[in-house]
């Protein structure tokens, strides 16, 4: 996710993946940004999500992330730029029953939660887990 400049700190210490997510924010093109179908991994009896509908969701609900991040970008400077792998229990009826956050600074980590546990999916018939990262990079 970027916030205000992306072009701020330098990419080379980054992963591919990173990289590729900061390049595509810079070229404006955030509806591909996160995330990819090589990201997203699932677990699942009944319909299975695409990366397309939790991109969707992620946008709709993008605001209260980037919120949190520049909150706590604030009060710690060194978290300019940081992956995080999130972890989903989603319900049959598409509502966040679980979330699993690998890492991170407690503050943060609590913020995404309560952000992250408003998204709401289609219906799955079945109770699925997914896991992908996001992606942050601060000025």
């Amino acid at each position: 996710m970027a916030t205000a400049d992306v072009d701020g700190p330098s990419t080379e210490n980054l992963s591919p993946e990173q990289q590729r997510l900061i390049a595509l924010y810079k070229s404006g093109a955030q509806d591909q940004a996160l995330p990819s179908s090589s990201t997203v991994q699932q677990q699942a009896e009944g319909r299975q999500l695409s990366a397309a509908e939790l991109s969707e969701v992620y946008r709709r609900n993008r605001q209260g992330l980037e919120d949190c991040y520049n909150r706590a970008l604030k009060r710690d400077d060194t978290l300019k730029s940081f992956k995080i792998e999130v972890e989903l229990l989603l319900g049959a009826s598409g509502v966040v029953k679980g979330i699993k956050l690998d890492a991170g600074e407690p503050t943060l980590t609590d913020c995404l939660k309560r952000a992250i546990r408003r998204w709401v999916f289609q219906p799955l018939g079945a109770e699925t887990s997914i896991s992908f990262p996001l992606v942050f990079a601060g000025s």
